[in-house]
């Protein structure tokens, strides 16, 4: 799971360049769900850390570090259901910011 969410991310900046801002949002909240996942399965902010120190450009690794921080400040849940609210709740809230006119 670590290493697909690290090819995303790795992706992400390159894939940017030719998508359209409804795709390139897209692509972000899809991170930012798959940070919330890990941090629902209890993987660990140093294990976060780790995978933002692969990263070549220092805009996608501070960007990386945002959504693990933000999600970190999130208490882990007991129940399935209420993790899947707050995974699908925490990608549609990056979804929502990204889109909204600046």
């Amino acid at each position: 799971m670590l290493r697909a969410l690290l090819t995303v991310c790795m992706s992400l900046p390159a894939l940017c360049f030719a998508l359209t801002p409804d795709q390139e949002c897209q692509q972000i909240a899809e991170v930012a769900a798959a940070v919330m996942q890990q941090r629902q399965e209890g993987v660990t902010y140093s294990a976060q850390q780790k995978i933002s120190e692969k990263f070549t450009s220092e805009d996608t690794k501070a960007f990386y570090i945002d959504i693990v921080e933000d999600a970190y400040s999130e208490k882990q849940l007991n129940t399935d259901t209420a993790k899947d609210q707050a995974i699908q709740a925490f990608g549609k809230s990056y979804y929502d910011r990204c889109m909204a006119p600046e």
